[in-house]
């Protein structure tokens, strides 16, 4: 029961962030560009929405046979699956995420400030729009190139720990801690050394 709460939990979420999304989106290009052909547009967002939502609709998917049938969840393990699925909907995910938690904050002080904003909410539309788009543009380069540096990227520490009165034992121990390795089928020796 649980894990059917969970999934309802999740779908639910991403649900209501994609509305928040996919509303600004569409707010901020009628705003900028009213010419912009309705047909071209639904095309778009219909390839985006595919994108975000064919891994969360297969893995639902998956679930339920495998409840139904008493089998393990199985996801294909394979190149095509993962960059056609799995990679374009966590980045398109963390891409939404960070893009709608910069603009919730907008919306609250637009809130908060609501008198002042009705007074300019002409003038401040566009701007909004403008920089609602600009958000986006910046998170599809910062995202597959973060992702790219954060693969490439191995961070090392070294901390030197020093205490009065040690007992004989302890003096000279090292530890080695890692963490957080993301390894995964991609992960090559030379990563991992």
């Amino acid at each position: 029961m649980w894990i059917i709460i969970r999934v309802l939990i999740a779908v639910v979420s991403l649900f209501l962030i994609q509305f928040y999304f996919v509303r600004k989106v569409k707010l901020s290009v009628k705003t900028l560009f009213p010419t912009f052909p309705d047909k071209k547009r639904k095309i778009i967002l219909s390839v985006f929405l595919l994108l975000l939502n064919a891994y969360p609709v297969l893995l639902i998917i998956n679930s339920v046979y495998a409840a139904t049938t008493n089998q393990s969840i199985v996801f294909p393990q394979s190149v095509l699956a993962d960059y056609l699925l799995l990679y374009p909907f966590w980045i398109v995910l963390i891409i939404i995420v960070q893009t709608c938690l910069f603009f919730l904050i907008i919306d609250l002080f637009k809130l908060l400030l609501f008198p002042l904003y009705k007074k300019y909410k002409e003038k401040l539309y566009s701007l909004q729009a403008k920089l609602f788009l600009a958000v986006i543009a910046f998170f599809i380069i910062y995202v597959p190139a973060r992702v790219i540096y954060d693969y490439h990227k191995v961070n090392i520490r070294f901390v030197e720990f020093k205490k009065d009165n040690l007992s004989e034992d302890l003096v000279g121990l090292k530890i080695a801690f890692i963490t957080d390795v993301q390894a995964d089928r991609y992960t090559d020796d030379s990563r991992l050394k």
